[in-house]
C-alpha cells in the first residue's frame, strides 16, 4: 500500500479468491444438508433444511472473507513500515517486535472475531449452529487442496 488510501490489490486479489473458496465449500455444505434431509430417515436423523441452515451458512461465509481480509490488511501494513535499521543496516529489534506486535494484534481481534461469530451462532435461533460454525474451515481446506493439485500438475 506504501502511502496509497485504498486496498493494496493483492489482497483485493485474494480475499475474492478466498471467498469463492469458502462459499464453494458453503454450496456443497448446504447440498450435504438438503440431501440428509430430504434422504435421511427422520426417525434416524432429523436434519433441518431451513433458513437457519442458509443463514448460518451466508453469515460464516462473511466472516471467513472479513478474517482473511483483516489478515491481508496487517501484512500490507507491516510490510508498508520504515524499517529501523541498526548501526550495521541490519533490521533493528525493534522493527521486528513492532511488525510482531501488528500481526499478533491482528490475529487476537480476528481470533475474538471468530470466537463471538461462534457464539452467535450457537446462541442464536436465527443460525443452526453447525451450519455457522463448519464454514470456517472451508478457506484454509480449499487453499491446501488447491495447492496440492497444483503441485500434481
Amino acid at each position: 500500500m506504501s502511502g496509497k488510501k485504498g486496498i493494496d490489490p493483492a489482497v483485493r486479489k485474494e480475499t475474492i479468491r478466498v471467498g469463492l473458496i469458502a462459499y464453494a465449500g458453503i454450496a456443497l455444505m448446504l447440498l450435504v444438508f438438503y440431501l440428509l434431509h430430504t434422504f435421511c430417515p427422520k426417525e434416524v436423523w432429523d436434519v433441518p433444511f431451513d433458513y437457519t441452515v442458509i443463514l448460518g451458512g451466508v453469515c460464516c461465509g462473511i466472516i471467513d472473507i472479513l478474517n482473511f481480509f483483516l489478515m491481508g490488511q496487517a501484512v500490507v501494513k507491516v510490510t508498508s513500515l520504515e524499517p529501523i535499521l541498526d548501526e550495521e543496516g541490519n533490521l533493528s529489534d525493534e522493527d521486528r517486535k513492532r511488525a510482531s506486535r501488528i500481526m499478533s494484534t491482528s490475529m487476537r481481534l480476528r481470533f475474538l472475531l471468530m470466537i463471538v461469530w461462534c457464539i452467535a451462532a450457537i446462541a442464536a435461533p436465527c443460525f443452526n449452529a453447525i451450519s455457522g460454525i463448519l464454514p470456517l474451515v472451508f478457506p484454509t481446506l480449499g487453499i491446501k487442496v488447491l495447492g496440492l493439485a497444483k503441485k500434481t500438475e
